[in-house]
């Protein structure tokens, strides 16, 4: 049986998000991925890359008003997660 090669999850999550812009035919298509990479954040995992290297790919295949769209789609769906971690926090 093969071994798998472990790649950690901030290079994953990288991997990812920059394939998922490669790949993707509509804006849409990018928005579970950030919407992921925001969630991370807000509960407090250490993402050990900046927002600019998720950010340039996005504008640079689609446009800066693409990505504000992309992150206005992606908190709609963080947000929930976000007030969840916050009651936990102050509780």
């Amino acid at each position: 049986m093969k071994e798998q090669k472990k790649v950690p999850l901030d290079m994953f999550l990288l991997n990812r998000m920059k394939g998922t812009v490669a790949a993707a035919t509509k804006r849409e298509d990018v928005v579970p991925v950030y919407a992921v990479c925001i969630i991370l954040s807000q509960t407090g995992v250490f993402l050990p890359f900046s927002w600019y290297e998720l950010n340039e790919p996005i504008i640079c295949r689609w446009s800066f008003s693409a990505l504000e769209y992309i992150k206005k789609k992606a908190w709609k769906i963080a947000y929930p997660f976000e007030v969840k971690n916050r009651k936990a926090v102050t509780a």
